[in-house]
């Protein structure tokens, strides 16, 4: 008190209570000179100390034997925000800040009463009140009840094995009274040895609930070898289709696929590889590839690292085969479309541009002069039959014109058949 008197002199120290050093701390107030600023009530009836708290505006303490800080509950439930010496034990009773504080030593003590002598503490005062609630004897009645409620229940459902039959030689059929209800499991001889079962053994409600879990587990993951042998399945995909299902819970569909994982049946880098090995054989680009495994909900950390490993060298040569099959079978397109359309065809394969451009720019699509002219005149000979009824010479003749140049054909190749075949043709008519 003397360092903080010397800063405020309008403060004061207000000790409730006696004690064997009762004496010796009045003594050394007469000597410090420190009587006008430290006062002593004596011990005093528990009926009397809530008017000492109410007197105050802040409760301190340095106690490092007060450890369930009965008297911190006390002073908070007064309204009065805490200063305490850290402990351990005071966690979760004084949050620093909220309700009050703590300190570590002398110098840090008189900072803190003389700081908040200088401030409002009627919002430390009102969050020490609710604070102190959680200590009142009716939450504590409810605690207690609560602890003794699940006392109850879980001596009073109990469940008694009364019979394990085999269904084959992996499921058993295990039969739990409950007084004159029955429970039916199926269960496997794992399962059965794992937690110990046998005729006459008893279990508790939480116990049978995690052997309806096991059940229900075993019911999913026959049902997962089921999906998988029509087809692979991501993580993320097997997930949602169990949870589809709607039989199982969460916990259930997570339990299963860590089953699933545990036996290799489920392998997102598996599926990657296989995706891709496959994909590759069927000319498909890496853009669509990714777009798949993105679908299908593989993580991106695995697509990446594929990615690491992969070399756009092979794309392109995917890309260079499926371009000389796309030449080697166009029977009706002129140089120009040709490249329009296994261009188009690259990127629905999902080849990147890059490596469109690369197969398009270095692959010979040179078509020899007979052979344009050849399809140039059963495209001539087409559009016109289809269209001669329709308009008169002059506008039927530009309008196949244009249709031949829009195919692809090059202009003087298109003016060319014309020239050759518009007079047989017409004269025909």
């Amino acid at each position: 008190m003397q360092d903080v008197t010397k800063i405020n002199d309008q403060i004061c120290l207000m000790i409730v209570g006696g004690g064997p050093q009762l004496t010796e701390l009045q003594e050394i107030v007469q000597h410090k000179n420190l009587q006008n600023y430290i006062f002593f009530t004596g011990p005093k009836e528990s009926e009397y100390v809530p008017s000492f708290y109410h007197a105050a505006d802040l409760f301190v303490s340095a106690s490092i034997t007060e450890t369930q800080g009965l008297t911190f509950i006390e002073a908070m439930a007064s309204g009065l925000p805490v200063l305490a010496r850290y402990d351990k034990n005071l966690d979760g009773v004084i949050l620093d800040g909220k309700n009050g504080y703590f300190f570590e030593d002398r110098k840090d003590l008189v900072e803190k009463i003389l700081h908040l002598s200088q401030t409002d503490l009627s919002i430390l005062s009102q969050q020490a009140k609710q604070e102190a609630q959680k200590y009142s004897s009716e939450n504590f009645y409810q605690k207690i009840l609560k602890t003794y409620e699940q006392a109850l229940s879980k001596h009073h459902y109990c469940y008694r094995v009364v019979s394990i039959s085999p269904e084959n030689q992996q499921q058993y059929t295990v039969a739990f009274q409950f007084d004159h209800h029955q429970i039916l499991l199926t269960l496997s001889g794992q399962v059965i040895e794992r937690y110990g079962l046998s005729v006459g053994q008893v279990v508790d409600r939480e116990e049978l609930d995690a052997l309806k879990d096991q059940e229900q587990v075993s019911k999913a993951y026959k049902l997962a070898l089921k999906y998988l042998t029509y087809k692979d399945y991501t993580y993320a995909k097997m997930q949602q289709k169990l949870i589809d299902k709607g039989d199982f819970d969460d916990i259930q569909v997570e339990m299963t696929m860590d089953l699933l994982m545990q036996k290799n049946l489920i392998d997102d880098v598996e599926y990657t590889q296989s995706y891709f090995q496959k994909a590759t054989r069927l000319g498909m680009g890496m853009n669509k590839i990714i777009h798949h495994l993105k679908k299908e909900g593989v993580s991106p950390f695995i697509i990446d690292a594929f990615l690491e490993e992969y070399s756009q060298d092979l794309e392109y040569d995917k890309a260079i085969e499926l371009v000389q099959k796309l030449y080697n079978e166009n029977t009706t397109r002129p140089q120009y479309a040709l490249i329009q359309n296994i261009r188009n065809k690259l990127f629905n394969k999902g080849f990147s541009q890059d490596v469109v451009d690369k197969a398009i720019e270095n692959f010979d699509f040179s078509i020899p002069k007979e052979h344009t002219m050849n399809l140039l005149t059963k495209e001539y000979h087409r559009v016109y039959n289809r269209y001669k009824n329709r308009y008169q010479s002059h506008i039927l003749k530009s309008k196949i014109i244009t249709f031949l140049v829009q195919k692809g054909y090059e202009y003087d190749d298109v003016l060319e058949i014309i020239e050759q075949l518009w007079e047989d043709t017409n004269d025909q008519n």
